[in-house]
């Protein structure tokens, strides 16, 4: 959505002209969900791949960008970094939080 792109953009700025940092935490997807997304709706894959990269565009000296959308380390060993087929468990929130990307 073009409107609410525009929102976060808006947010992100004034938040650095106040001097607030920003983190935003674009969080992964459970390895079969990713893989059945690409295959049965290509379409809402792609415009996820979009909007991740629209808000990487947001960093800046006051805004962080930790995207994990396709790291390999979140699908390597879904038993480590997932609850169920969609939710990551506590020790994934906290290895993204706590991580650089």
């Amino acid at each position: 959505n073009p409107n609410s792109y525009k929102k976060m953009r808006e947010l992100a700025q004034t938040l650095s002209a106040r001097g607030i940092s920003l983190i935003i935490v674009i969080p992964p997807y459970h390895p079969e969900f990713m893989r059945r997304l690409k295959a049965e709706q290509p379409q809402i894959f792609s415009r996820h791949e979009v909007w991740a990269k629209k808000l990487g565009a947001l960093a800046g000296p006051n805004a962080e960008i930790r995207d994990f959308f396709s790291m390999a380390r979140f699908a390597s060993a879904p038993a480590l970094h997932w609850s169920d087929g969609v939710h990551f468990n506590c020790a994934a929130a906290a290895e993204m939080l706590s991580r650089k990307r």
